[in-house]
């Protein structure tokens, strides 16, 4: 279970609904409970927006495959997370499920710009 809170009573009111859901003793089983900052996930208009334009620019540069184009994309401008296996720490690209809004947008500008150099006609630029 997941839940924003903002306030003390927003928490304690997440707690309740789980401890309903499982049982007071959580069902006799052990969790993993963690807190981290809010950032305010993608927004599908956005996700539509980068998917139309990766559509437009794979059409453009003869690729068949829009998600080739979006793993380029994605390996080459998009945000990484380091992955550490026994003593080797890789950095690999970020699920876009994974971006913030901020983050996103950024994404769409560069995209923008990738599309201004390589010439590409927009099929739905709003």
């Amino acid at each position: 279970m997941r839940s924003v809170v903002r306030t003390q009573d927003d928490l304690i009111a997440f707690i309740a609904k789980v401890t309903d859901k499982l049982g007071e003793d959580l069902g006799g089983k052990p969790y993993t409970v963690s807190i981290r900052r809010f950032y305010r996930p993608r927004t599908t208009d956005q996700n539509s927006k980068f998917h139309a334009m990766i559509h437009d620019i794979a059409t453009h540069v003869g690729y068949e495959r829009p998600d080739d184009v979006k793993d380029f994309v994605k390996s080459e401008y998009g945000w990484k997370r380091a992955v550490k296996i026994g003593h080797i720490v890789t950095d690999i690209p970020m699920s876009t499920t994974e971006y913030t809004v901020d983050q996103f947008g950024h994404m769409i500008d560069r995209l923008y710009q990738l599309g201004a150099e390589l010439g590409v006609e927009w099929s739905n630029d709003e």
